[in-house]
């Protein structure tokens, strides 16, 4: 029986041992099957919240077609600067959906970085709002029985006096 060698994990760089450890064949080389597996699921969520920023990007700018080459162009540069596209995409939709502005055509997405701060801070505020709303819903009050009897009683009634 060959020995397998140890090969290096294409994601966390630590060894696998081919012969006891779960592994999984990446193109050419090799990686934990967990390693695999979050890195699948975190590329995975990437691109819904891509699918998710193009097609916000698609109906602000309907019915006439975005520049794709130069909001692609944007996209990218933003995300090298640190950005997610979910902040982009909440950006946006603060921006034109929340604030009313108007998206002129060919300008792209270039509001995005002076408006990222801004848009943070407003989803901030208003999550604190709806969360603290959200607890508000969640007390429990105790109620307690107080049983109170009433009884009638007949009004007294003053008696005329004719005497004068």
């Amino acid at each position: 029986m060959a020995t397998l060698k140890k090969v290096k994990c294409l994601y966390c760089g630590k060894l696998i041992d081919r012969e006891n450890e779960q592994f999984i064949k990446v193109k050419n080389r090799y990686a934990h099957f967990s390693c695999y597996e979050s890195k699948y699921k975190e590329e995975q969520k990437e691109k819904e919240e891509r699918k998710k920023l193009t097609d916000l990007i698609k109906e602000l700018y309907a019915p006439d077609k975005p520049n794709w080459d130069l909001i692609t162009a944007q996209i990218k540069k933003y995300k090298g600067e640190g950005m997610t596209y979910m902040g982009m995409y909440y950006t946006l939709t603060f921006f034109f959906v929340i604030e009313k502005n108007d998206i002129r055509k060919g300008k792209g997405v270039g509001i995005i970085p002076y408006k990222y701060e801004a848009a943070r801070k407003y989803y901030e505020r208003s999550n604190n709002i709806y969360t603290k709303a959200a607890k508000a819903q969640d007390i429990k009050v105790k109620q307690t029985e107080n049983i109170i009897t009433i009884t009638q009683t007949k009004p007294k009634k003053k008696l005329i006096d004719f005497n004068y």
